[in-house]
Formats: C-alpha cells, sequence, structure tokens
C-alpha cells in the first residue's frame, strides 16, 4: 500500500470572520471541503499548501 499525503488549508478572513471553502462540482448535494492536495514528491508542507491553494483559489 503506498501512502500518499495530503494538505488542507484554512483561509480565514478576519475583516469579515468568514473561512474559504470550496464545493465539489463531481457529487450533487452540499459537499464542501477546505482547499488542499496532494503533497508532491520532496515538497513540503508548507509549500505544498501554498502551491495548492493557489491552484484552486488563483
Amino acid at each position: 500500500m503506498i501512502t500518499r499525503l495530503t494538505v488542507r488549508g484554512i483561509i480565514y478572513n478576519p475583516q469579515t470572520d468568514s473561512v474559504f471553502v470550496q464545493k465539489l462540482k463531481k457529487l450533487q448535494g452540499n459537499n464542501w471541503y477546505l482547499p488542499g492536495g496532494k503533497v508532491e514528491n520532496k515538497e513540503s508542507l508548507i509549500s505544498a499548501l501554498k502551491r495548492e491553494i493557489f491552484e484552486e483559489c488563483g
């Protein structure tokens, strides 16, 4: 079995007291998740989180 590291991050805006979440487009219903994804080989957790948030949120 291969173990894969993943990261997820909470994007909090203190000015509006809100957090950013995304809705899954693949599934129907009320499925929400925090932005994130897989950690690439030899990538730090912080670097992976920054990359994934940029890829998903711009």
